[in-house]
């Protein structure tokens, strides 16, 4: 199983948390990886980072689910 995690919403750059675990015989999960991407929005004519579409901001606040 891979757990993905996004801790906050985006600016121009987010950063996905991954988490993968076994699913062991008796039910309990072991963690076997963790890691880390940072992704970046960057404007395609001037090649600097731009703030976050919209757009991406609404999918992700529709499809997560979001803990408090």
């Amino acid at each position: 199983t891979i757990r993905t995690i996004i801790e906050e919403l985006p600016t121009s750059r987010f950063c996905f948390k991954y988490i993968i675990f076994r699913k062991e015989e008796d039910g309990k999960e072991t963690i076997l990886a963790k890691g880390n991407n940072v992704l970046a929005f960057i404007d395609i004519n001037t090649r600097r980072p731009m703030r976050c579409p919209q757009w991406v901001s609404e999918l992700l606040l529709e499809k997560l689910e979001v803990k408090n």
